[in-house]
């Protein structure tokens, strides 16, 4: 049964170890830490992965004999651990990047440039002898991306010369206890078999349970965690909140509203006015969070105050635990504020090596999904509980009918 949202307690050490590859800023990790395993290194390119708020944090993610490096991933030190995890990007696949602006720069589908991330990640958990590999992406990359992940599997096994099993992984935080709508993709691949993932029944809570409590901690020290970016956009946004600005609508109409009332500040810029989902909006307080994407900071505004989130509100929405300081992440350039969305809400990651810890122990549980047969290869698996939330509580179908 997935936990409350706000359950945060790690289990005792397994003994089960772990290596933290190009992870982002530490909520993948605080999920690893939670399952019981020990993280014994992180590695990650030299090009803003989060190394500085991770390591800020390293005396609660990381085990005492802990390595890390950024770099050329030739010189990633090699441990010999269970699970390699990640968060390589995925802007490969995101619908951001789907555009042929984007494509013809080799930014959009299976070949593009940053991909090489996942092919890193992979080849560095052979080096570590890795007995389970697990990445989160966007949810194309299990689709449209599928030639990728066919190419990743094979890679392993031509290096290892094993057999290796991959269990494809489509999911929405809201079906394990998260509280963002945020449809995502795991890779998970093991040299033991197809992978069982715990019972998905998700919780659908609305955003006032999540930062409810944080409404009124606003701080103007730059460094803390109750403090807010203030950027041109977000300041802009913060003005508009002034003038009655209905929860749910997007800025370009907030904007036109504004006007009306008599406002004459700055216009909304190009991107603020493409209808998409992604677009600046005021989220709705009764519903579950929008997805946080690397500009959650200066595009979501707050149901019920005046302003855009603050680091706390929008580190809670992902799932960091309490344990973590997130000065780790507001002392960085421009704040850090676009590792928030790059990496994964931490009930994603918990709910995924929940199901991983067990493989490696050999436990089951009766309600466990176990994965079904993807082709006729006998080696490739899927499972899919992205929509599974919707069903789960009256809750949940409530809100259902209102997104």
């Amino acid at each position: 049964m997935s936990r409350e949202p706000f359950e945060h307690t790690p289990l005792p050490a397994t003994g089960l170890t772990a290596y933290a590859c190009q992870d982002y800023a530490g909520a993948f990790a605080s999920a690893v830490r939670q399952e019981g395993f020990a993280i014994t290194a992180k590695a990650e390119q030299d090009d803003a992965f989060g190394m500085a708020a991770w390591l800020h944090n390293v005396e609660y993610l990381a085990a005492s004999d802990f390595k890390f490096a950024a770099g050329e991933p030739r010189k990633w030190p090699v441990r010999q651990v269970d699970v390699v995890f990640g968060n390589p990007p995925c802007s490969g696949f995101s619908i951001l990047t789907a555009s042929s602006k984007w494509q013809e720069q080799g930014l959009h589908g299976v070949e593009a440039s940053q991909n090489h991330c996942m092919v890193d990640l992979i080849d560095h958990a052979v080096k570590c002898q890795a007995s389970v590999v697990v990445f989160e992406s966007v949810q194309a990359a299990g689709t449209t991306g599928l030639s990728l992940m066919r190419e990743l599997q094979r890679r392993l096994e031509d290096q290892t010369t094993k057999t290796w099993h991959i269990t494809l992984v489509m999911m929405n935080a809201l079906s394990v206890g998260g509280w963002p709508d945020r449809r995502r993709f795991f890779f998970v691949a093991s040299r033991r078999g197809p992978v069982d993932m715990p019972a998905a029944t998700g919780w659908a809570r609305p955003l006032s349970e999540c930062i409810g409590d944080l409404i009124d901690r606003v701080e103007d020290d730059p460094m803390s965690p109750y403090s807010l970016v203030k950027t041109p956009k977000a300041t802009r946004h913060a003005e508009l909140a002034r003038f009655n600005w209905p929860q749910g609508m997007p800025c370009s109409q907030a904007y036109e509203l504004a006007v009306s009332q008599g406002y004459e500040g700055t216009a909304p810029d190009r991107s603020d006015r493409i209808l998409n989902q992604f677009t600046s909006a005021r989220w709705k307080w009764d519903n579950p969070a929008r997805v946080a994407t690397g500009a959650i900071m200066d595009t979501a505004v707050h149901p019920i105050r005046p302003r855009t989130f603050t680091h706390a509100e929008v580190g809670r929405i992902m799932g960091f635990p309490p344990e973590y300081d997130l000065s780790g992440i507001t002392k960085l350039r421009s704040q850090g504020r676009a590792l928030y969305g790059k990496g994964i809400p931490a009930q994603s990651g918990r709910w995924v090596m929940e199901g991983i810890r067990r493989h490696l122990t050999n436990e089951r549980v009766k309600d466990d999904i176990i994965p079904e047969p993807l082709d006729d290869s006998g080696t490739r698996w899927h499972i899919e509980v992205t929509d599974h939330w919707r069903n789960n509580r009256v809750r949940g179908e409530q809100l259902a009918m209102e997104l």
